[in-house]
């Protein structure tokens, strides 16, 4: 059996999408919260799953005009979604929604999710590398310090007497 067999039968075949939202400029930052949570009830509305909760990616300014506005505030998050015939639901939500300047759902391929997973275990293992040399080093000055200390109190000693 494949990983990817045994991941599909783990998540009873959903699928992973990626939605990136633009919020209006005109709207406070205040409000983008009550927005975010909005478009989360949208997806848990048809059945899907958040996995990755929205993050900020700031605010930006357009190549060109959307609705009269030249910036706007990008909003990503990451959702399963078992049926993709739910998707044409979300769609006509976000286009209705008066606050969305724009919208984009992208399927995540299950390959790179996999890649992602790998390059985390290696970063973190080298992490820890860099952990135990930079502590090897540290218990190396400080050895290095008593040894020194030692000697100063044997000279002053030698130059007392």
């Amino acid at each position: 059996m494949s990983l990817k067999y045994i991941f599909r039968v783990i998540y009873k075949n959903m699928e992973n999408y990626e939605l990136t939202f633009i919020i209006s400029a005109n709207i406070p930052e205040t409000e983008h919260q009550e927005i975010q949570k909005k478009v989360s009830d949208y997806i848990k509305d048809i059945k899907g799953q958040i996995s990755k909760q929205s993050y900020s990616l700031g605010r930006k300014k357009f190549a060109y005009p959307i609705k009269n506005q030249k910036n706007g505030f990008y909003i990503s998050l990451e959702f399963k979604l078992e049926d993709k015939d739910d998707l044409k639901e979300l769609d006509t939500k976000l286009k209705y929604n008066d606050n969305i300047l724009r919208y984009l759902v992208v399927k995540k391929p299950f390959f790179i999710l996999e890649e992602k997973k790998e390059k985390k275990k290696e970063k973190k293992k080298e992490e820890k590398k860099e952990k135990k040399k930079e502590e090897k080093k540290e218990k190396k000055k400080e050895e290095v310090i008593k040894i020194n200390l030692d000697n100063i109190d044997e000279s002053l000693d030698d130059l007392l007497d």
